[in-house]
């Protein structure tokens, strides 16, 4: 695993997808789902879907966020909005901050068949935010900015939010 993180960091995708095919084979979640996610920006959807799916098996986030992320697509299966809900559900408790992030925003527009949920939207956006999510604490920022969800515009705390935005898109 640590191989391919150094391959994949040197930007050698070959040797980093050989590297995490040996520990996906043995079993490792995390490189299951780096290989579902190297195969699914291949445009190799089967495969994803296949690495994605052996990780989620193991409660893997990344790899339920992943499997999440293709069939909410209809990408090398069947698009179907109640299961990339389900795994995006479980992979946002897992601790997920994308995952979370996209919840949030199918709460608040109604998206993947969710009924619009103001409530249920700001509770994800914030779990999002304390999770790392950059472009989540940007969405509170604007929120208290400009109002919406049922927070109240203030703009010491949208300053707050938007200062902590930058510092993680930085990172």
């Amino acid at each position: 695993m640590q191989a391919g993180h150094e391959a994949w960091q040197a930007g050698d995708m070959v040797g980093a997808m050989n590297h995490y095919q040996v520990a996906a084979d043995a079993g490792l979640a995390p490189a299951q789902a780096k290989l579902g996610y190297i195969y699914d920006v291949s445009n190799q959807d089967e495969m994803a879907v296949h690495w994605y799916r052996e990780a989620s098996m193991q409660n893997d986030p990344d790899g339920e966020f992943g499997l999440g992320e293709m069939y909410a697509k209809g990408e090398g299966v069947e698009q179907d909005f109640d299961v990339a809900i389900e795994m995006y559900m479980r992979a946002a408790v897992g601790g997920h901050a994308q995952a979370r992030r996209v919840l949030a925003n199918a709460y608040e527009h109604g998206a993947f068949g969710r009924q619009v949920d103001e409530a249920e939207a700001l509770r994800w956006l914030r779990l999002a935010a304390d999770s790392g999510d950059a472009n989540a604490m940007a969405r509170i920022a604007s929120l208290y900015r400009d109002g919406g969800l049922g927070v109240t515009p203030n703009s010491a705390l949208a300053e707050q939010w938007q200062t902590r935005a930058d510092a993680a898109q930085e990172k």
